[in-house]
């Protein structure tokens, strides 16, 4: 399996940059802020979130 992460600044054009990969190797995309952050704006902890990002 091929796994590409991209790491950055806020702002930096990460999304954008993660969405064109995608379309152009047909790899899945997986953005970190859906592990990162819960319902009601509740920060989820470390250890939660690298259990998550693991899983997939």
């Amino acid at each position: 399996m091929k796994r590409v992460a991209v790491f950055g600044n806020a702002g930096g054009g990460k999304s954008t940059l993660e969405k064109v990969l995608a379309n152009i190797t047909g790899l899945p995309l997986h953005p970190i802020d859906s592990f990162k952050y819960r319902q009601a704006a509740r920060r989820s902890t470390t250890p939660n979130i690298c259990r998550s990002m693991t899983d997939f």
